[in-house]
């Protein structure tokens, strides 16, 4: 079979990834699907279908090294070099080098360009390894030799070039790498095209700090029940976003004062309506980062609030500088002027 030459490679793990990748794809490029079944039917039909094709591998989800997750990965290991067997890749464009596909990818096909998309704050933070130096082993002993534990996205070392916003942010590992400036306004298209817009005033989106261990659940608990009953005392409904890889099951007790919007395998991004004035709270995640330039969209950041294994410092910086709560009294006063407006 004739090789096929000028393709690029995406590797998405989550609904945002894929909608950054079909932003970002040329006509007869190639997306690796992790976990299909956390994208939802609208994603698919819409944007992957529309843009890759049948040019899409779907490969089981990778999540934790001990368990049946590592066989998973290394049968998927196959099937992606049987796929691409007879094509020529340029470009490798993956959003976390830390993870076993990339690091796969990046080691075993050298005469490819090795691209890291930035997908957020997850960028510019050091992340949260449990049991790490058990993991190194474990992993190096079912991956082989070049699967590595990294301290942040970026820093593995077949990674060759950076996509990001703010290089000011970047670690001086990362800062060894190729930068390269985008600020992602080719996703803009794709997200004025969503039919899935929400119209509402105060949303919270929320992040898997519980089920990633980066938060205690009964720090997260008291947390979140200290925003709702601020909210509720200033009779304030809260919509709240779960992240795709949330259990959404932690808010049942609260679902008589919040209003759980079960999208969570579509994008904030993709349901958010700034048609009219919009209140965004979160602790640190990165889908308010889009709209930190949009007059109608106010941004609270409550990370202060919380205790976590990360510091969320860097969300304070440059273009991310918005609102940091530090007390629950100026969440409280937040809260009641929004509610006067």
């Amino acid at each position: 079979m004739e090789k096929v030459f000028d393709i690029d490679l995406f590797v998405s793990s989550t609904p945002y990834h894929v909608i950054v990748s079909c932003a970002f794809m040329k006509e007869g490029d190639y997306l690796i699907i992790e976990n299909n079944e956390s994208i939802d039917d609208y994603i698919i039909n819409n944007y992957v279908k529309k843009k890759f094709k049948n040019r899409i591998i779907s490969v089981d989800y990778y999540r934790n090294l001990f368990k049946k997750d590592v066989f998973r990965a290394k049968r998927n290991f196959s099937k992606i070099k049987k796929v691409l067997k007879n094509i020529k890749i340029n470009n490798i464009y993956i959003f976390n080098d830390a993870e076993p596909y990339g690091q796969y990818l990046f080691k075993h096909y050298k005469q490819s360009k090795h691209c890291i998309l930035e997908e957020g704050i997850g960028l510019y933070n050091d992340m949260y390894h449990r049991k790490w130096l058990i993991k190194l082993i474990y992993g190096k002993f079912f991956f082989g030799y070049w699967y590595t534990v990294i301290k942040r996205i970026g820093e593995y070392k077949y990674s060759e070039f950076i996509f990001s916003k703010d290089n000011k942010l970047l670690s001086n590992k990362q800062l060894s790498k190729k930068i390269i400036y985008e600020n992602y306004k080719k996703i803009d298209d794709l997200l004025i095209e969503s039919n899935e817009k929400i119209k509402r005033k105060i949303w919270f989106i929320s992040q898997p700090l519980v089920e990633d261990e980066i938060c205690e659940s009964n720090l997260y608990d008291a947390f979140f029940s200290s925003l709702v009953k601020i909210a509720s005392e200033n009779n304030i409904v809260i919509s709240l976003k779960p992240h795709p890889r949330e259990n959404i099951k932690k808010y049942s007790k609260f679902s008589k004062d919040i209003e759980i919007v079960n999208k969570k395998n579509i994008p904030f991004e993709l349901l958010l309506d700034t048609s009219e004035k919009v209140y965004l709270f979160t602790i640190s995640s990165s889908a308010v980062f889009k709209f930190s330039e949009i007059n109608n969209v106010e941004i609270c950041f409550l990370h202060k609030l919380i205790k976590t294994k990360i510091d969320y410092s860097n969300i304070t910086c440059n273009e991310y500088k918005k609102d940091v709560i530090k007390t629950y009294d100026d969440l409280n006063k937040i809260i009641r002027r929004i509610n006067n407006v």
